[in-house]
């Protein structure tokens, strides 16, 4: 396998796979970095996209829920009606309390506005590194395109951007140990006038 190759799929692992995964491969790095020096301060940037990213699935999840549960009351309800009048009819409001429709709207619109309410948080948070930065864009990216492989202008491009930028933090990751290992103030050492 090629450089290449191990870096694409190194991003593209987890849900959305130009997004999600591209995000937590940098995230994994960074933790890595901030656990070997804890002093480095993390973005407060990424821990909103962390929670925003957990509401926005946990969302996305009560949405499909609620799309199936509506398509089996549409299909009670016409297929009740449609008869030669043998079946009683059922109404669209009776099919969709029978089928649970309504209280599962009600769970997706409580969820949306949990999701609405991380992600102000998250555009109103100054980033402070290049991962911030990242989080914030895979954010945008993945409420904003219609389907995870979106090929309208701008979502190829963005998820470019994203990529680059993940790359480059990845790459900044790797060198800071070794940068780490040669400066002694990063090991721990004490001065002299100690």
């Amino acid at each position: 396998m090629t450089d290449s190759e191990s870096s694409t799929s190194r991003f593209d692992v987890i849900g959305n796979p130009g997004l999600v995964g591209t995000v937590r491969a940098a995230l994994e790095l960074a933790n890595a970095s901030i656990a070997a020096d804890p002093i480095e301060e993390t973005d407060s940037v990424v821990a909103l996209w962390q929670q925003w990213n957990a509401a926005h699935a946990k969302t996305v999840e009560l949405c499909r829920k609620q799309q199936r549960l509506e398509s089996q009351a549409i299909r009670m309800a016409n297929s009740a009606n449609g008869a030669d009048g043998a079946v009683p009819e059922i109404t669209w409001q009776d099919a969709a309390k029978t089928v649970g429709y309504c209280s599962a709207k009600e769970a997706e619109d409580k969820a949306a506005a949990e999701e609405q309410k991380f992600a102000a948080a998250l555009w109103n948070a100054p980033a402070r590194s290049a991962l911030g930065v990242c989080a914030k864009l895979a954010a945008i990216i993945e409420d904003g395109q219609w389907s995870e492989e979106c090929p309208d202008f701008p979502w190829p491009q963005l998820r470019s951007i994203l990529a680059d930028l993940v790359r480059i933090e990845q790459a900044q990751e790797t060198a800071r140990p070794a940068k780490k290992e040669q400066n002694p103030e990063h090991r721990g050492a004490t001065s002299e006038h100690e």
